[in-house]
């Protein structure tokens, strides 16, 4: 057998075990959500290194979910100064694990095509925080997932 058809064996074998996975996510009806995951400043002085395209996410979206949203709301301001902070729908995930109406505040919000934004204290959302919980919902309906904004050069995620 040669290398190249040892590759290939072991191809369709990991296809083959990934593959029901693929089906699971291939029932799901696409949404037309979209989801940005925000990073925040770790110093409220330090907005210049920010990427443009952090400040074009956050102009799309009309629904936050945030976890102080204190300082989320004086953070959006500070990178959108005519930004009307009463204009947002606006949802604290703080304690996300013990209110289960911010899931559905969510889910509601991705089943009527809403562009959302979630931000987490102090770094990137939807790794290791509450954010997580949420980003896992917007994969499970089948909206996409924008996670540009948390990287320098990555690409959109669409379940489908």
């Amino acid at each position: 057998m040669s290398c190249s058809d040892t590759i290939a064996a072991r191809f369709r074998t990991t296809a083959a075990r990934v593959s029901p996975v693929k089906s699971i996510h291939s029932r799901v009806q696409p949404s037309t959500a979209t989801v940005y995951l925000i990073p925040t400043f770790l110093d409220e002085q330090a907005l210049a290194p920010l990427p443009a395209y952090i400040l074009d996410a956050v102009r799309t979206c009309t629904v936050f979910f945030v976890e102080n949203e204190r300082s989320a709301r004086r953070y959006l301001k500070a990178l959108w100064k005519e930004m009307v902070i009463d204009q947002y729908e606006w949802h604290s995930i703080h304690k996300l694990e013990e209110t289960p109406e911010v899931t559905q505040a969510l889910r509601a919000a991705l089943a009527r095509g809403a562009t959302i934004g979630i931000l987490s204290e102090a770094g990137c959302p939807g790794i290791a925080d509450p954010g997580q919980l949420l980003t896992a919902i917007a994969h499970e309906t089948g909206a996409t997932v924008d996670r540009k904004s948390t990287r320098l050069n990555s690409s959109h995620i669409t379940i489908s």
